[in-house]
């Protein structure tokens, strides 16, 4: 998450961490569910169309680290 306070051990009170590629991967399939499929994060609004198919295309090539 590129929003300042979200997903990080300092600012999400419990919430999803995702501050290392373990975790992002770990999390990939709720990633693509919220960002892609739903369009329901970030909480400020949907990403683009281009930033979603970007997570999309990540996704389905394995998630890989790159």
């Amino acid at each position: 998450c590129a929003t300042a306070g979200c997903h990080n051990a300092a600012g999400s009170s419990g919430a999803v961490i995702l501050e290392n590629f373990a975790q992002i991967s770990g999390k990939k399939d709720r990633i693509n569910a919220r960002t892609v499929v739903e369009r329901s994060m970030p909480p400020s609004g949907p990403l683009t169309n281009a930033e979603a198919a970007k997570i999309k295309c990540w996704i389905e090539a394995g998630g890989l680290n790159n």
